[in-house]
């Protein structure tokens, strides 16, 4: 494991995608025996992207690392807030892999009420990008729940309704797909007529967080640790 995590290290640092995808693959391997070197190099490679490639290439091993380790998940909710739309995609397609990345782990209850909380911070985002994702995880969360998914993109439909958010409303609709018919085409008509405009701010509770915290330095870049390959794994940390 810790050869794979030095190739996967040097492989980020490629100048073309093709290597860094294939690093990804390998901290998918590592994630069993290091999980913490691996998360890393995980959050390191989330922070660079900047592409959807590699973004949804990501989601797949942080989903399931989140998966193994629970307390992840106050680090993905971290993400709404992140300056850098990839960053903030990458909250969506992690949440929309979860089901895939397990599919024992990834389809219990837990899993849709974190993953729809979640998303509720996030919707109302202004970038397609992102969008798009917040779209597909309310279909995934749909396999695992679809009550709950149905009750929660409800409450956003009446929302986007209310204040004529169509940023919101594209969301909603991307989603309805996975819901029963009678559900799909009453939330349908709530939203109906409602538009992405160009150049509207976004309306996600994660930006009004994200104006809070102005000034305090998220996002901007800071040292990047070494990546300590002489601990063994589980190993007492020293004072």
């Amino acid at each position: 494991s810790s050869t794979l995590l030095l190739l996967a290290d040097h492989l980020l640092r490629a100048s073309r995608m093709e290597p860094r995808w294939f690093a990804i693959v390998l901290m998918e391997r590592t994630l069993r025996s290091e999980p913490e070197r691996s998360w890393q190099l995980l959050r390191r490679a989330g922070r660079d992207a900047g592409d959807w490639i590699t973004v949804d290439t990501l989601a797949h091993p942080v989903g399931g690392g989140i998966l193994r380790e629970p307390y992840r998940w106050a680090e993905l909710e971290q993400l709404v807030i992140s300056p850098s739309r990839w960053e903030r995609r990458l909250v969506g397609s992690t949440i929309a892999t979860m089901p895939f990345a397990d599919r024992r782990a990834g389809r219990q209850p837990d899993v849709a009420a974190r993953g729809l909380e979640i998303l509720a911070t996030l919707i109302g985002d202004a970038e397609p990008d992102v969008q798009k994702a917040l779209a597909w995880a309310y279909r995934s969360m749909a396999i695992v729940d679809r009550a709950a998914t149905t009750d929660a993109l409800e409450a956003e439909a009446r929302l986007a309704a209310r204040s004529s958010d169509g940023l919101r409303a594209w969301v909603i609709r991307d989603a309805l797909s996975k819901l029963e018919p009678a559900d799909a085409d009453r939330l349908r008509a709530l939203v109906d007529g409602l538009r992405r405009r160009p150049g509207a701010g976004r309306t996600s509770r994660a930006a009004e967080l994200a104006h809070r915290f102005d000034g305090m330095g998220l996002g901007r870049p800071v040292p990047e640790p070494p990546l300590d390959l002489t601990a063994r794994p589980g190993a007492a940390s020293s004072a």
